[in-house]
């Protein structure tokens, strides 16, 4: 008799489908404008923030999977922010008892990031702009993934994000050029958004067949 393709016994052992979610911490990595007005941490407090990150990836082989990935990263309680998603080559390389992985995602994709409060000198006067920019972004993940049960594993991942906006968006610029005739100085605001990010989750997968 032939049998279903939904069978057990001719599914995969690997799962097919992963959804993971993780949090986690950030360091900014390229140059980044330090204001004392800003904040009255050291420097790599200053430059450390909040990071938290999803993945839905759907795997055609054991090691082979393609997805969609975002992620969200913060500076300065929330006056810095980033946001990046794009699609994703997913790699996986299994132990000898097929039950855990090592895992290297690679994406590229579009980043945006939103600075507020910031201050710049205009004459005698400090006002605070907010500023926005966008730009591509690649996005290169390495980790583990230790298996819990059948559809829940543990990961551990280390990332990395790379992005240097060609244009700055000013909001507000008219009530400040009124001010002032000269160019605005704003120095190594909105720069790049270059991180570094260790973080921890879960992963939520499946063996079922693709509908």
């Amino acid at each position: 008799m032939f049998r279903s393709l939904r069978s057990n016994r001719l599914m995969p052992w690997y799962p097919l489908k992963e959804f993971g979610i993780d949090v986690g911490g950030i360091h900014q990595a390229g140059p980044f404008r330090i204001d004392d007005d800003l904040t009255g941490k050291s420097d790599f407090a200053a430059k450390t923030g909040f990071y938290a990150g999803a993945d839905l990836t759907f795997y055609m082989t054991k090691m082979t999977g393609y997805g969609l990935k975002y992620n969200y990263r913060s500076l300065l309680g929330g006056d810095v922010k980033y946001q990046y998603v794009g699609p994703m080559l997913g790699l996986r390389f299994w132990d000898k008892n097929r039950k855990h992985y090592c895992f290297s995602h690679i994406s590229g994709g579009f980043g945006w990031m939103v600075q507020k409060n910031a201050p710049i000198q205009i004459m005698n006067i400090r006002p605070r702009i907010e500023m926005s920019a966008k730009s591509f972004v690649g996005d290169i993940s390495i980790g583990y993934n230790h298996r819990i049960s059948n559809n829940i594993a543990v990961r551990l991942k280390l990332s990395g994000l790379v992005g240097y906006p060609s244009f700055i968006r000013i909001h507000d610029l008219q009530k400040l050029t009124d001010a002032n005739d000269k160019p605005l100085e704003i120095g190594k605001y909105c720069n790049n958004m270059n991180t570094i990010n260790l973080s921890v989750g879960f992963i939520f997968r499946s063996t079922k067949p693709y509908d």
